[in-house]
């Protein structure tokens, strides 16, 4: 069954709104995830973001072309985004916080992972890593 949730917390020294933005424009995955997954937005045109907003990506795991479909659940600018998975199912929340010295904290909740799907998030450092290295340049 998956039940397993990961949590973790991340300060930016960069204006909530701006964090915001930066996470809810999809474009910006790419940049926010490690560049050995080669995320590439497939949704084409202009995507206005808002619940019910639909996203496809493809990424490569371990060299192998995957299909990544996202639902955008709830949004809540500039305080939180809610977003469905299809790969590996599972939900990710991001919520945003005045850090009360001009920054930011960004706290993420990962739900609905199972015991093989837990496993290769381990590597979740690495990502948010990546996530505050691309939105601080």
């Amino acid at each position: 069954m998956a039940d397993h949730v990961m949590q973790s917390r991340l300060w930016l020294a960069r204006p909530r709104p701006d964090v915001f933005a930066f996470c809810a424009d999809p474009a910006n995955l790419a940049r926010m995830l490690p560049p050995d997954l080669d995320v590439r937005l497939l949704t084409s045109g202009r995507v206005t973001m808002q619940a019910g907003t639909v996203l496809d990506y493809r990424v490569r795991w371990l060299g192998v072309p995957l299909s990544w479909r996202a639902f955008v659940r709830e949004y809540d600018p500039p305080r939180r985004l809610l977003l469905e998975w299809t790969l590996n199912p599972s939900e990710i929340e991001v919520t945003f916080a005045d850090d009360g010295d001009g920054g930011t904290r960004v706290d993420l909740v990962h739900r609905g992972l199972d015991d093989e799907t837990r496993g290769e998030y381990d590597g979740w450092q690495y990502v948010l890593d990546c996530f505050a290295e691309a939105v601080a340049a």
